[in-house]
């Protein structure tokens, strides 16, 4: 993706297009879900997304989907926030989280 290609799912992200899904992301805009993503925001979110991190403090982190998924792998989240410090894998009881 650095240098623009996802060839796996058949973007074109150095022209800006996803082919696949009907994105116009040269023009910035997801004509699907009425994303602005060259504002960095979703159109129909209010003033606590205006910073530009969909994923910041929402229903996304409470319900663990940034854990299930690989996202916080991929974006480096986990390094950012220092999550890897304060937390430990307990065998049992999963992750903790040390205050």
């Amino acid at each position: 993706l650095r240098a623009g290609w996802d060839l796996r799912a058949g973007w074109d992200l150095r022209a800006g297009w996803d082919l696949r899904a009907g994105w116009d992301l040269r023009a910035g805009w997801d004509l699907r879900a009425g994303w602005d993503l060259r504002a960095g925001r979703h159109l129909r979110a209010g003033r606590h997304l205006r910073a530009g991190r969909h994923l910041r403090a929402g229903r996304h982190l409470r319900t663990g989907w940034h854990l299930r998924t690989r996202w916080h792998l991929r974006t480096g989240w986990h390094l950012r926030t220092g999550w890897h410090l304060r937390t430990r894998w307990h065998r049992r009881t999963g992750w903790q989280i040390l205050r």
